[in-house]
């Protein structure tokens, strides 16, 4: 009874540091995916020629 109850036990906390450490890459690489897209922005508004503004 005891290790069936320890194997439940250990086998969440196995699925629950799965789920966790997944979605803390996710959001590392969405983070890093915004990074990348502003600094691309930014270098094609700096590389522009000069533009009138309206």
């Amino acid at each position: 009874m005891f290790d069936i109850i320890l194997s439940y036990i250990l086998i969440g906390v196995y699925i629950f540091l799965g789920l966790y450490f997944n979605y803390m890459l996710i959001r590392e690489d969405i983070r890093q995916e915004k990074k990348r897209k502003a600094e691309k922005k930014l270098q094609e508004s700096n590389s522009t020629p000069l533009r009138r503004s309206r």
